[in-house]
């Protein structure tokens, strides 16, 4: 979700969820990318808060501690998304708090012996006072996920699980399963924190035994990152999901070392879902596609896919440096979501056609009905045309197809966009030939 800038109290997030009658014990973590001017409430119950000004505090039942209590400084709005978790014990009020999986803080006597009783509204971005009203003072700005709640105290091994993907939810509120009620500009966008930072990690070589793989993975801070043996093209350093995504983005970062300038200017990336080398991305005209890389440490440049030949499907994804500062030493991550299942089907051919509606004179006779429901349809009823010069969505986007002999289309519904089918589409040869398709009301018309 993301709470645009200005700060405004309409913009926030009701979330109504069943919780346990009293909770004697709670985890909460959540993925933040925070503004640079951000003041503000992360979210409330009745009894529990998060907030966030210029340092974190945690409230229950009107409770917090100075001086190394329940209040650490940190300066978390610096432009990279943190994961930030508190514990919390009735019994003796003991606390933790974590910061991308590291503990910053902890200590006892916070709400001692006390038991949350919270309603069934919780608010998030804002907090509401008891006669219904927010203060802008209070308004949260920035990008938030994966926002999860548990009725125990977490093991440090399970909180760093779940700073690492967000599919582990929350017994007391699941970020997955929740229904928003959104009010204002907030809106859903793509995870900007969803960058998996923990995936297996394999390279070409290792510099040293401190600079292997494993150090590659974004925002890790010790010896800085990932980096070879050697400063060679032939380098590579591989992230493996362990299972096939839909990817839809790539970040990389520079060597974060105090006195190194080592970074990866230019990079080129190979991918697939049975190794790395399967396929090279490349540009419409089959050149390799040469992204931009870093410019000092610790910046993260991400590179939107849509912007380049578009989303890939991949359980591998090969970053290969091309240029460098120094040495080429980097992090790597990809924004990624569950693989896509096309909705439905239609083969295309040659055969009768379909109007043609750009004007370039290659009418031709639609055939068959207009919609073909359900993953396949009949082949009898399965759409043929030609005569048309490329493929396109009217109302959100669109794919062009120019001068291509379309045989086959797969639609699906994209998870990463409000509303709107994304199309997929295989090719033959170079016959000028193709279709031209739209979208109206989330359906999909054909001319």
């Amino acid at each position: 979700m993301t709470f645009p800038e200005p700060a405004s109290t309409s913009n926030y997030v009701r979330l109504n969820v069943t919780t346990p009658p009293g909770l004697d014990a709670l985890t909460t973590c959540v993925q933040l990318h925070i503004s640079n001017t951000t003041n503000g409430v992360l979210f409330s119950g009745d009894q529990i808060a998060l907030t966030y000004y210029g340092l974190f505090r945690f409230w229950i039942n009107g409770a917090y501690k100075h001086a190394g209590t329940n209040e650490t400084s940190l300066n978390l709005d610096d432009g990279r998304c943190h994961t930030v978790c508190y514990t919390w014990l009735s019994q003796d009020g003991r606390w933790s708090f974590y910061v991308d999986g590291q503990q910053v803080g902890a200590g006892s006597g916070l709400a001692t012996g006390h038991v949350i009783r919270t309603g069934p509204a919780w608010i998030i971005g804002q907090v509401e006072d008891s006669g219904g009203l927010f203060d802008v003072d209070q308004v949260y700005t920035g990008d938030m996920s994966c926002l999860n709640v548990w009725d125990r105290v977490l093991s440090p091994r399970e909180a760093d699980l779940t700073l690492r993907k967000c599919g582990q939810g929350g017994n007391v509120l699941d970020w997955s399963r929740e229904a928003w009620t959104i009010h204002g500009s907030v809106s859903l966008t793509d995870n900007q924190c969803d960058a998996f930072r923990s995936p297996s990690m394999s390279a070409s070589s290792q510099y040293n035994n401190t600079e292997g793989p494993d150090n590659g993975v974004l925002d890790f801070p010790l010896s800085g990152g990932w980096a070879p043996r050697t400063p060679d093209q032939r380098e590579w350093l591989m992230v493996d999901l362990h299972k096939t995504y839909f990817v839809t983005a790539i970040i990389t970062q520079g060597r974060d070392e105090q006195f190194s300038g080592h970074m990866v200017t230019s990079y080129s990336i190979t991918y697939g879902e049975h190794s790395g080398d399967e396929v090279t991305y490349s540009d419409d005209d089959g050149l390799t596609v040469t992204f931009p890389g870093n410019t000092d440490r610790n910046t993260p440049v991400r590179n939107e896919l849509s912007s380049y030949s578009g989303a890939i499907t991949a359980r591998y994804v090969k970053f290969h440096p091309l240029t460098w500062r120094d040495w080429p030493s980097m992090r790597a991550g990809v924004v990624a979501h569950s693989a896509l299942e096309p909705v439905g089907r239609w083969p295309l051919n040659e055969q009768d056609g379909a109007r043609d509606v750009t004007g370039n004179g290659n009418d031709g006779i639609a055939s068959g009905p207009q919609v073909v429901e359900g993953p396949g349809g009949p082949e009898s009823q399965a759409f043929l045309f030609n005569g048309s010069s490329h493929i396109r969505i009217l109302n959100d986007g669109g794919l062009d197809v120019r001068y291509s002999y379309t045989i086959l289309a797969h639609v699906y519904m994209d998870p990463t966009v409000a509303s709107g089918p994304l199309f997929e589409y295989d090719y033959q040869g170079d016959f000028n030939r193709g279709v031209y398709l739209w979208q109206r009301n989330n359906s999909i018309h054909t001319a």
